[in-house]
C-alpha cells in the first residue's frame, strides 16, 4: 500500500515546468520585462522566434527566491540541436533581444544581490541599430558595485546556443559577456563584432575579474575584441575572491580580418616601391609591406630601405577582410579578397572608420591576469598582428600577473594549456614579467626607516605598499616581516620601523600592494604541452613587425622583417613551468629570414633570486625559431641544467631547432652554441630535400689515436662558407673518385670555438671512418633530410631523420599532430567533441596507489599505464578497472607511498596523461 501511495504522489512531486509565452500579441505576455518580473523559479519564458524585444536601457534578471531555474528560450529551440554551436544563419530561429541604449547600457544584466539560476537559450542578443557607440556589455552577470561579500555574489547561469554580437564597422559594445558571477557555463554560442577604437578603451568578448568560479567556456566561436577571453585585470569586489577552476575547451578564438585597418600614404601593391607611407611622414612607415606586381615580389620597409622577402607568394599578401586606406593627397581604398588586395569602391564611412579613426584596439587572444586552476584544451586560436595598441605584441596566450590589481591570494597558478592549435599569431605564448622586487640603493636609519629604490622600480609614486626585506645582511637580516610603507615619491618610501643603530642595508626589499598576502604569491605551475603554433610571426599582412632584429646584409636578406619579439615562441619566467612537446612553425622559409627569439627566459631583477626560474623545463619541442634561441635577461642563460642552478635538471633537452643561416646566441656565452648546448638538435630545413655542398678538398688518413674502434681512419673535408651544415647534422659523401664514402657522419661542432657556426665560415670537418686511406676529389657532402611538409602547412620530421625518437609520444619531437587533430577537430565546425570529455575527473590517493574516476572517448576498452618517468620508460603497479559505458573507475596498487608517478589513459588510440602522487 505504501508503494502505491508513493506512486500516486509521483506526478505531483515531479510536475512539469511552467511555460509562459512572450510575443507581440496573442501570448501570455507582450512585455518581456514584465514576464521576467512575474517569473518564478521553475518557469520557462518562451520568446517567439523572429520578433524583436527592445528596451531603451537593459532587461534585468533580478533575485528570485525558491528552487529551480528560470529559462528564457526561443520558441524554435528544438531546431537548435543540443551540443552544436549556433551561427548567424540560425538567427531566424531566435528572438532578438536588443537595446537602443548608449553609454554603458547592457542588453541583459543581473540585478539584486545575488541574482541566480537563470538560463539564456537560443537568443540573439545585440544592439537595436547602428551608430549607438554603446560602451556596455551585451550580457552582464554580477555587479561589482553591490556584490561586495560572498553571500551577495550572483551565481548559477547558463548561456547556451545564443548569437551574441555587435554590428559590422560600428564601435561597441565594450564586451560580449561580463561573467563576474560564480557557477557560469557559456556553451555553443556565437560571439562576434565586439570592438572599440584603440583610442577609446580595451574591449573584451569574454571577461571577468570578480568571481570565484567555476567557469566553463565550451564550443563557442569567440571573435573580435582587444582580448577575446580575459580573466583578471581589475581588483575583485571583496577580499578573498579570486577565480578558481576555469575550463576552456573546444572553442574557436579569432581576430577577424575586418578588424584590421591599415593606414598609410601609399598603396599595398603596384610596380613602384612607395616613397612615402607614414602618416604625415616623408618616408614609408616602419614595417609597411608591399606586393610588387610586375616582379611578383614581396617587400617590407625597415630602417631606411625596402627589403625583399623570399618564399612569399601573392596568395599570402593579406588577411581576408582587411581594409587598407591610402591617405595621401589622392586617397585610395583597398580590401583583402581571397588573400589579395583589390581596389575598394570607397571608404567605410560607418562609425569608427573614416575621419580620425586610429584603428580597432587589438591585443591578444587569451589572457589570464589572475586565476587558479585554469585548463585550456582543444581550442583553435587564430589571427593576431602587430602593431597593437598598448604596445603589446599580439600573443596567442598571455599569462600576465598583475599584483597591483589583486587582493589576497592574487596569483596565477596551476594552469594547463595543451592540445591547442594556433594560427597566424604575431607571438606565441608569454608569461609577462614580474617587477615588484626593488633593489635598495640606500637607507636612512631611524624611526621611521627611509628606503630609496634604485633604478628600474615599477611601483606608483603615491599610496601605501607593504614591504618585505629579503636577502639583507647584518642587523637587517633579523627583521624580515611585513610593514606598511608610505611612498613619498617614485623612489623614496618609509616604513614604521625603528632601525636606529643599524648598519648599511646591502640587500633588497620587495615592495608590493598591501592587500596581497598569501603563501603562494608567485605565479607558478604552468603546464604548456603538445600545442601547435602554425605560421608563428605571420601578422595581418605577412609581417607588421616591431623593429630591427639585426643588420641586413642585402636587400634579399629579410632580416629587418622581424624583431626579437615578433614571432617569439615563448617568454618564460615563472617557477614550476613545463614547456614540453610543442611545435612552433614560422610563416615561410626564405633563404636567411630572421624571425625573433626562440625562448626568452625573463629573469627579472636579480633580487628575485631563485624564485623566478625554479623547476622550469623546456624539452622535446620543435622550434622553427629565430636568431635568438635561448636568451636570458639578467645574465642567467645557457642550456640544459647549466642555464641556472635553479632549473630542473635536465631543464633543456632534446629540442629540435631548425635554423636557416643564423647564429644561435646564448646570453653570457662567447663560444658558439653547440659547445654549450650539446643536446639541442640542428636539422637543415623543413622542405625535406636536405642540402648539398661541394667539397674543396677531401682525404682519408690513418688516425689510430682519435679513431680507435671507429674505423681507424680520419676523414678530413674542407668546405667553403655558406655550406649549410649545422652542428649534429648527419651527412654522406658521394660522387667521389675512386669510390663513395658510405655511411653517415655528424658534424663535430665541439671542434669549433670561433663564435660562428660552421656554416658561416670556411670549414674543415674531421670525422672517423672506415674508408680506405686515399685522397678524394670532386666529392659532394649531402645532409640528410630534416623536415617534410605536412597537411595544412604543418611539418614533421622526414622518414629516417636522425631527430626522430626524442618525443614522449609519436615518432618525432614536438607536437603529436594526431592528438591535436583529435582535440581541435570540431573547434571550427562547432560540433560536440567527445575527446574533450575524455580524461581523469578525480584521483583519490592511497599509500600504495589510488583510485581514478575517468571518462573514456567511447565505449571501447581502455588501457592504463603507470610509470616513474614522464617518458613512460617503465610500467609499474597493477591497475584494475570497471566500466559503465564511457564512464569508469580504475584502482591502482603496488606503488610506493609519498611518491610521484605519471599515468596514461589510452582509449581508441587516443590518450590522456598526467601526474599522480600517492599518499
Amino acid at each position: 500500500m505504501r508503494a502505491l501511495v508513493l506512486l500516486l504522489l509521483g506526478p505531483a512531486l515531479w510536475a512539469a515546468p511552467v511555460v509562459k509565452t512572450v510575443c507581440a500579441s496573442g501570448c501570455d505576455y507582450s512585455d518581456l520585462q514584465a514576464a521576467i518580473h512575474d517569473a518564478e523559479r521553475g518557469w520557462i519564458l518562451e520568446l517567439k522566434a523572429g520578433e524583436n524585444f527592445d528596451t531603451s536601457t537593459s532587461f534585468e534578471l533580478p533575485f528570485k527566491s525558491g528552487t529551480g531555474w528560470i529559462t528564457l528560450r526561443s520558441s524554435r529551440m528544438s531546431e537548435l540541436p543540443a551540443g552544436k554551436r549556433v551561427s548567424p544563419s540560425d538567427g531566424d530561429k531566435m528572438p532578438k533581444i536588443r537595446t537602443s541604449g548608449t553609454e554603458y547600457d547592457a542588453v541583459i544584466r543581473t540585478s539584486g544581490a545575488p541574482s541566480s539560476y537563470w538560463r539564456l537559450e537560443g537568443l540573439e542578443i545585440t544592439l537595436a541599430g547602428g551608430g549607438l557607440s554603446n560602451m556596455g556589455n551585451l550580457v552582464q552577470l554580477g555587479d561589482t558595485t553591490t556584490e561586495t561579500s560572498p553571500e551577495k555574489v550572483s551565481h548559477h547561469f547558463v548561456i547556451d546556443r545564443c548569437y551574441i554580437h555587435g554590428l559590422p564597422f560600428d564601435e561597441g559594445p565594450w564586451r560580449g559577456i561580463l561573467h563576474n558571477a560564480d557557477h557560469v557555463e557559456i556553451t555553443n554560442n556565437y560571439l562576434s563584432e565586439i570592438k572599440l577604437l584603440g583610442s577609446t578603451a580595451e574591449s573584451h568578448v569574454l571577461a571577468g575579474w570578480s568571481f570565484n568560479g567555476p567557469l566553463t567556456v565550451r564550443n563557442n566561436f569567440v571573435s573580435g575584441g582587444a582580448i577575446n577571453s580575459l580573466v583578471g585585470g581589475a581588483a575583485p569586489a571583496y577580499g578573498g575572491e579570486y577565480p578558481l577552476f576555469l575550463r576552456y575547451t573546444g572553442n574557436h578564438y579569432q581576430k577577424p580580418g575586418t578588424h584590421q585597418v591599415i593606414r598609410y600614404e601609399a598603396d599595398p601593391e603596384g610596380t613602384v616601391l612607395p616613397a612615402r607611407g607614414a602618416l604625415g611622414g616623408s618616408t614609408p612607415a616602419r614595417s609597411q609591406t608591399f606586393w610588387k606586381t610586375d616582379t611578383e615580389e614581396f617587400y617590407v620597409y625597415q630602417g631606411s630601405k625596402w627589403y625583399r622577402l623570399d618564399g612569399v607568394t601573392s596568395g599570402r599578401v593579406c588577411l581576408e577582410g582587411s581594409f587598407w586606406r591610402n591617405e595621401s593627397a589622392t586617397p585610395a581604398y583597398w580590401e583583402c579578397v581571397n588573400g589579395n588586395w583589390q581596389a575598394a569602391a570607397g571608404d567605410r564611412t560607418a562609425t569608427g572608420i573614416g575621419g580620425a579613426f586610429n584603428g580597432w584596439g587589438i591585443k591578444n587572444l587569451w589572457e589570464f591576469k589572475g586565476a587558479t586552476g585554469g585548463w585550456l584544451e582543444g581550442n583553435l586560436l587564430e589571427n593576431t598582428w602587430y602593431p597593437t595598441f598598448g604596445n603589446q605584441k599580439g600573443a596567442s596566450i598571455l599569462l600576465n600577473w598583475l599584483p597591483q590589481q589583486g587582493r589576497p591570494a592574487s596569483t596565477i597558478r596551476d594552469v594547463t594549456i595543451r592540445d591547442n592549435r594556433m594560427r597566424r599569431s604575431a607571438q606565441g605564448v608569454s608569461t609577462g614579467v614580474i617587477l615588484v622586487y626593488q633593489a635598495v640603493s640606500s637607507a636612512v636609519t631611524g624611526s621611521p626607516t627611509t628606503l630609496v629604490c634604485s633604478g628600474g622600480h615599477s611601483m606608483p609614486s603615491s599610496g601605501s605598499r607593504s614591504v618585505v626585506i629579503s636577502g639583507a645582511t647584518g642587523e637587517w637580516a633579523g627583521i624580515n616581516g611585513r610593514w606598511v610603507a608610505t611612498m613619498s615619491n617614485s623612489t623614496t618610501f618609509s616604513i614604521p620601523y625603528n632601525s636606529a643603530g643599524f648598519g648599511p642595508l646591502t640587500g633588497a626589499v620587495r615592495v608590493q600592494d598591501e592587500t596581497i598576502a598569501m603563501a603562494h604569491l608567485w605565479p607558478n605551475r604552468f603546464r604548456i604541452e603538445n600545442n601547435l603554433w602554425e605560421s608563428l610571426g605571420e601578422a595581418g599582412n605577412i609581417t607588421m613587425a616591431d623593429c630591427c632584429a639585426s643588420t641586413a646584409s642585402s636587400s634579399n636578406d629579410g632580416g629587418y622583417a622581424y624583431s626579437t619579439i615578433i614571432g617569439m615562441p615563448a617568454q618564460i619566467g615563472f617557477p614550476g613551468m613545463t614547456f614540453n612537446h610543442n611545435t612552433f612553425h614560422k610563416p615561410h622559409n626564405g633563404r636567411t629570414y630572421k624571425v625573433g627569439s626562440g625562448i626568452n627566459v625573463y629573469d627579472g631583477p636579480t633580487a628575485l633570486g631563485a624564485q623566478k626560474l625554479r623547476d622550469i623545463q623546456w624539452m622535446n619541442n620543435i622550434e622553427e625559431a629565430g636568431e635568438l634561441n635561448v636568451y636570458g635577461e639578467g645574465g642567467q642563460s645557457g642550456c640544459d641544467s647549466a642555464i641556472t642552478p635553479y632549473w630542473t635538471s635536465p631543464a633543456l633537452l632534446n629540442n629540435v631547432v631548425p635554423q636557416i643561416g643564423q647564429y644561435a646566441y646564448v646570453s653570457g656565452y662567447t663560444g658558439y652554441y653547440d659547445s654549450v648546448c650539446p643536446t639541442w638538435a640542428w636539422p637543415w630545413k623543413r622542405s625535406g630535400s636536405g642540402v648539398k655542398a661541394n667539397v674543396t678538398a677531401a682525404q682519408v688518413t690513418a688516425d689510430a689515436t682519435h679513431c680507435s674502434g671507429a674505423g681507424g681512419n680520419r676523414l678530413t673535408l674542407t668546405l667553403d662558407a655558406g655550406h649549410g651544415l649545422f652542428p649534429n647534422t648527419k651527412f654522406t659523401v658521394s660522387g667521389a673518385t675512386p669510390s663513395d664514402i658510405n655511411g653517415t657522419y655528424s658534424v663535430p661542432g665541439e671542434r669549433y670555438s670561433t663564435g660562428l657556426l660552421p656554416s658561416q665560415t670556411n670549414t674543415t670537418l674531421e670525422v672517423c671512418t672506415a674508408a680506405p686511406i686515399q685522397s678524394y676529389s670532386g666529392a659532394v657532402v649531402e645532409a640528410s633530410a630534416g623536415f617534410t611538409d605536412h597537411a595544412n602547412g604543418n611539418f614533421r620530421l622526414a622518414a629516417g631523420s636522425q631527430y626522430q625518437g626524442f618525443a614522449t609520444d609519436g615518432s618525432d619531437p614536438g607536437v603529436n599532430q594526431d592528438i591535436v587533430d583529435w582535440a581541435t577537430a570540431t573547434a571550427e565546425s562547432g560540433e560536440h567533441n567527445p575527446y574533450l570529455d575524455m580524461g581523469v575527473k578525480t584521483f583519490i590517493p592511497s599509500p600504495d596507489g589510488g583510485e581514478f574516476r575517468f571518462t573514456a572517448y567511447s565505449n571501447a576498452a581502455c588501457a592504463w599505464r603507470i610509470s616513474s618517468t614522464r617518458a613512460f620508460a617503465d610500467s609499474l603497479g597493477s591497475v584494475s578497472q570497471t566500466r559503465a559505458g564511457r564512464y569508469g573507475e580504475a584502482a591502482v596498487s603496488g606503488l610506493n607511498p609519498h611518491t610521484r608517478y605519471w599515468y596514461k589513459l589510452t582509449c581508441d588510440g587516443k590518450y590522456r596523461d598526467g601526474e599522480m602522487i600517492t599518499r
